[in-house]
């Protein structure tokens, strides 16, 4: 997640910005292949994120993977505004 949102996203935000500077048409691809990798680092990170938690919960018990704290809530919510997009 941290490559994804850290490094990424502010790439391919950076190549729109900056567009002028590429041959045309360039910047949209550079831009979309980060895009794409962004994306799927995201579905990789959340896919590992619901496995530890289910790692960690004890059998029987409910994993609460979206409950508890606002970090999840965000997070659910941002991975699924990422993958709608």
């Amino acid at each position: 997640m941290s490559v994804a949102w850290g490094i990424l996203i502010p790439l391919a935000v950076g190549s729109s910005r900056l567009r002028d500077l590429f041959a045309p048409g360039m910047w949209f691809k550079i831009h979309q292949s980060l895009n794409m990798t962004a994306i799927i680092c995201t579905i990789v990170g959340f896919a590992i994120a619901v496995y530890a938690i289910n790692d960690q919960t004890y059998d029987g018990e409910e994993p609460n993977h979206f409950s508890g704290t606002a970090h999840k809530t965000v997070g659910l919510v941002i991975f699924l505004l990422t993958v709608l997009q």
